[in-house]
């Protein structure tokens, strides 16, 4: 809950410009990334993949891979 004088309008102006995340496959392994420059995107979550990638330091949220 939001309980504030400021107009939705105000608040929520900028809402359109914030970048969501897509889904992309690499290497069989699903997931959500934002992109972050030259050829570089950062994990945002892992969808589909195989129990052990979730213990792969290089796969963990917020890290930045090559695509």
């Amino acid at each position: 809950m939001l309980y504030t004088a400021v107009p939705y309008e105000l608040i929520f102006a900028d809402m359109d410009k914030i970048e969501q995340p897509r889904l992309v496959t690499i290497d069989n392994i699903e997931m959500e990334v934002l992109p972050a420059g030259e050829g570089m995107v950062q994990i945002v979550r892992l969808i589909t993949c195989s129990l052990h990638h979730y213990l792969d330091e290089k796969l963990a949220p917020g890290k930045l891979i090559r695509y």
